[in-house]
């Protein structure tokens, strides 16, 4: 904040500086009506400004907290309500069989025997929904970190330069290359080189898997 707003206070440091000496020093009358007048109502200005801060930081942090605790309540929805089959039912109960007792108990490596297709498409699904909601949290954190300068002045200093590609690193390991290519296009930056050139270097079953 005191890089944009420094010279400005400068040059108030500078006016009352200049006044005050000629008052005191050479005896100068100002006269009282600077104080009477532009006092109170400069007073109530800030006041009220300050306020009016206060209530929007508030009401943006509760927005925000909103938006992360419902990614929270979405993951876990489906985490519970996605059932799977009938290896994830049994490891739920802990059954080897349907009428099985307390002792007949199974281990994770059982499970896995006994997976069938519902299964691995509800991990899939699982590990898709988990991912997708970071990567839409980490988005979010992306695009406020650069509204107020990039958005607002169309520019960014280098400082944001290095957080915004450290999000977008994260954003690569949360997704695919083409959902990061998706991504990355809604980011207005120019005179830049391609962000995943150097995912170029990878080999075909890599680049595939990815």
């Amino acid at each position: 904040v005191m890089e944009a707003v420094w010279q400005k206070v400068l040059v108030i440091f500078l006016y009352s500086t200049f006044f005050y000496i000629c008052s005191d020093e050479l005896g100068m009358n100002f006269g009282a009506a600077g104080h009477t007048i532009l006092a109170p109502s400069l007073s109530y200005l800030l006041v009220f400004r300050a306020n009016n801060a206060y209530m929007r930081y508030w009401q943006g942090r509760t927005q925000v907290s909103e938006i992360f605790l419902t990614l929270r309540d979405l993951t876990m929805q489906v985490s519970i309500y996605m059932r799977g089959g009938d290896g994830m039912f049994r490891w739920r109960w802990r059954e080897k069989s349907w009428g099985g007792d307390v002792k007949d108990r199974f281990t994770p490596e059982v499970m896995l025997e006994n997976m069938d297709e519902l299964d691995n498409a509800a991990s899939r699904g699982r590990v898709n929904t988990v991912r997708w909601c970071v990567a839409l949290a980490v988005s979010f954190k992306m695009h406020t970190r650069i509204c107020y300068t990039g958005y607002g002045h169309g520019v960014l200093s280098a400082e944001d330069k290095v957080a915004l590609d450290w999000d977008r690193m994260r954003l690569r390991g949360l997704c695919t290359r083409g959902e990061f290519e998706e991504l990355n296009e809604l980011l207005p930056i120019v005179e830049e080189e391609h962000v995943t050139s150097g995912l170029r270097r990878l080999t075909d079953a890599m680049l595939q898997a990815a």
